[in-house]
Formats: structure tokens, sequence, C-alpha cells
């Protein structure tokens, strides 16, 4: 941070001079702002006032926000707690900080920051989540009487985004790390980490107001898109490499998907098409699955795949041939082909040991030779007990704590009672068991294992199915 601070200082200097030479027509640049709406509830003054009254303000929505400890080297875990719907001026914020200073601690204030910790993904429903929180911090209040601790600039107008544009380091700064010298170019993600929140913050056509501060923000986002897309580099972009395959999808990429739904629809795309969706859907699967499986043997992973692989509904059992049916589980079967000489030496063996009593012990010299195999099994086509297993996997997956903003992107999650998303879905869920930790991605996009679900579904059950049946063979 003092690195930072230290590059940071010659900019903020530049700052002053940059807002000084920037000017604006008070007659034209105001014309389609509604100037009620965006006036600010502490100083009443209107966004024309405040530009005409100062160089450097800028007007915002007032946020709740938790920073834990890494927030200021991955700015996209910002969490938003809450979003309210008061229009503020930075400097009326600035004020309420110094003044609620005098009598608050600090952290009381604008938050500070929290330890960090590892927290389930918002679609497990192990996830526990804070009820009323006693600790709220907060500078100020907003016109419903919601707690308000940062400030989030938004779009307004052409003149007014200028001014954001020139103080963006300063702001994002603070935001991040509390500190208007603590801006990094990475920050710029984060902005989208928080429209992604905000977005999911209220369903879709919640009320008018919400609905202006989501549109004024995401406006912001968007005219931040060639910034964004100049720190990351054209081969970087946070949606063509998550379509490209699996190492823009992992969280060494995209440490929260926030970040995608923000990015999506600040590039205001307004048909997610298939390819797209099932790519959004099997990551969020994914991501569940690292969670819940985290530290799990890989046994229970692959009788979890094999299942999906290989099961058959018990009416298909009963018509087995009886000289195959064995008590043994069928993830394992074992069937025996030693020939009835070794058969016949082996009880001559038992009985002997057995019959303590007997004087002249007939044990064999002869050396038994036991052999085995693991019979090779084919993947089996859709049934119940496939199914069956598909339902118990995404037991602990709840949609509900990311349900708005998919809503607003339009990405539906897979629908089992329909046959063709069944299907995919089953190769979506093998694909995601199999590579559901980091170490297993790498290794997929390695060995270029890693496939689209879409177009190749029958390739990933099948390339499970030959990773199995080569394990067969080495234990035969």
């Amino acid at each position: 941070m003092d690195q930072r601070a230290i590059r940071n200082q010659a900019n903020l200097q530049l700052i002053d001079i940059k807002l000084k030479e920037l000017k604006f027509n008070e007659e034209t640049a105001f014309t389609n702002v509604d100037l009620t709406t965006f006036t600010c509830c502490l100083t009443l003054n209107t966004c024309r006032d405040m530009m005409m009254d100062s160089e450097d303000d800028v007007m915002g929505v007032g946020l709740v926000v938790e920073r834990q400890e890494h927030v200021v080297d991955a700015p996209t875990l910002i969490s938003v707690k809450n979003v309210s719907v008061t229009i503020l001026s930075r400097s009326a914020c600035d004020d309420a900080i110094k003044m609620k200073l005098n009598i608050a601690d600090a952290a009381r204030v604008h938050g500070g920051f929290v330890p960090s910790k590892s927290a389930a993904p918002t679609t497990s429903t192990t996830r526990t989540r804070n009820q009323a929180d006693n600790n709220q911090s907060e500078f100020t209040r907003g016109v419903a009487a919601e707690p308000i601790n940062t400030f989030l600039p938004l779009y307004i107008c052409d003149a007014h985004f200028e001014r954001v544009q020139i103080m963006l380091e300063p702001i994002l700064g603070y935001l991040f790390t509390l500190d208007i010298t603590g801006y990094k170019s990475d920050q710029l993600l984060g902005l989208f980490s928080i429209l992604g929140q905000i977005m999911n913050a209220s369903p879709r056509n919640g009320s008018e107001r919400e609905e202006m501060i989501l549109y004024e923000f995401k406006r912001l986002c968007h005219a931040f898109l060639p910034r964004t897309l100049e720190y990351l580099g054209e081969e970087n972009d946070v949606l063509k490499k998550f379509m490209a395959g699996p190492t823009g999808r992992s969280k060494a990429h995209i440490q929260n998907l926030m970040t995608l739904f923000g990015y999506i629809h600040a590039l205001e795309i307004e048909t997610i098409d298939e390819s797209l969706r099932y790519a959004i859907v099997e990551e969020l699967y994914r991501r569940h699955f690292s969670y819940i499986y985290h530290g799990t043997s890989e046994n229970v992973i692959s009788e979890h795949v094999q299942t999906l692989l290989y099961g058959k509904d018990d009416d298909d059992d009963k018509h087995e041939n009886n000289e195959t049916k064995t008590e043994v589980d069928e993830l394992c079967y074992v069937k025996s082909k030693n020939d009835k000489t070794n058969d016949g030496h082996f009880a001559q063996h038992a009985r002997a040991v057995l019959k303590k009593n007997e004087i002249n012990h007939k044990i064999p010299t002869e050396k038994i030779d036991i052999q085995y195999e693991i019979p090779e099994r084919q993947i089996n086509t859709m049934n119940n007990k496939i199914r069956s297993k598909m339902v118990e996997l995404l037991s602990g997956f709840s949609i509900k704590p990311v349900q708005h903003v998919l809503d607003r992107l339009g990405i539906r999650m897979m629908d089992i009672s329909n046959e063709h998303e069944c299907i995919l879905l089953r190769s979506m869920l093998v694909q995601c068991l199999r590579f559901y930790s980091n170490e297993s991605i790498n290794g997929a996009v390695l060995n270029k294992t890693f496939f689209n679900v879409r177009t190749d579904h029958e390739h990933v059950l099948t390339v499970a199915h030959e990773e199995f049946d080569a394990n067969r063979q080495n234990l035969t």
C-alpha cells in the first residue's frame, strides 16, 4: 500500500489541474436531467447547482459495503450489503464522515476492514446469512432511514461523467482501501462486481427509483469499458476469456461471478445465447461442488461420477443373468474366473485348516493362482437411477441468492424435466465433478479434456468412461 500511495500521489496533484480546465455549458448540459431526482438529500443542492458551485464535487448514491482484508488486493470480492435509494453529493458524504468521526469509532462510520474468511458460494444452501447486525456501520442514513457507509458515483449526464472520470482514482481508492491514494487499475473490475450485486439486490422491474439508480450506474460502467479493456488487454476481455475455456472461468481469473454478470450488463447484451447460458450455469455448479467437496476423498467423487455414467434402474438389475449376480456393490463388482482345479485345492486347504482335530492335515503344497477381473461396463442411457443421482447432487444448490441477477440477464438454470436439457445436465455434472478443484481444472487445460457441453455432451461421458476403463485394466 505504501508503494501504491507514493505512485498515486503525483496523479492526485494533476487532478486539480484537470478539473480546473474542465468546462461545461450550464444551459445545455442538464437538458435531459431530472434535477428534482438528482438532488442531494443532505445539502438539497441539485446536480447543476453542485457542479456550478464546486469544481471537484460529484453526485452518486449511498451503499453499505463490507470489506474483508483481502479486498485491498482483490477488489471484486467487495460485498454490497445494502443499496440505498438516496442521492448524495460526495462533499456532503465527506462532511458527514468528519462529523461522525468526532462521536464514533472509525469502523462504525465507514465499516473498516473485517478479517478475511472463506465463505460458501452464494448458491450453497449451507451458506449462513447474518440476520440483524447490531454493529452496522454508517456515516448517515438515507431518505428511507437506510444506513449508508460509502459513496458510489453515477453517470447522470455527459458533463457529470467527465468530472467523475477525472476523479475516479481517488474515489475508487477510498471505496476499496479507505485511502484516496490506494487506487489500482484492477479496481475497475470491482465496479462491475458492484454492478452485478446491485442487479441482484432487487427483483426485475422493481421500484422506479431502484431501476433509475441501476440504470445510471450501468451507464457509468459502460462508459468505463474502454478503460477497463485497456487495462486488461484485448486477449483478457472478461467475457471472451470466460467463453474461451476453463482458464477464463477459474477463480484465478474471475474470483467473483458477480463481476461477470455486471460486465455482461454493462456491455448491454440484450439476449444471452445458449452457449453463454450453459457456460455460466456450468460454472455455478462447478463452484458449488468446489465448496462442498473441498477436502473430500476422491472415492466419493468417483462414486458419484460412476453412478452418472453406469447407473441403472432396479428393474434392469432383475433381468441380469444369475451367473453374473454378486453381493458385491456394483460399482466395485468382481467376478472370479478361477478354474475348477484351483477351486478344489482351495477348498481342500480350507477344510484342512478348519478341521483342527484331523490328524493328517492334507494341506496342498501347490501355488494357488487366484485371478480376478473388473468387468468392462457400458455407458447407460438416461434412466431414473441417473436422474435420482442428479437430483441428489443438486439438492444442496440454491438459485435464490442469485435469482434476481440471473432473471435480469435472462439466464435460466437447467430444467431436469426437459429431456434435452436433462441429457446436457448429466454431462455437465460429470464434467463439474471431474474438474471441481483448481488442480483438476489446471490439468484439464493441459490435457485438453474440458469440453463444450452444448456441442460435445456425449464426448464428455466417453472421456470419463475411458478414464475409468483405463483404471479398470490397471487393476485387473
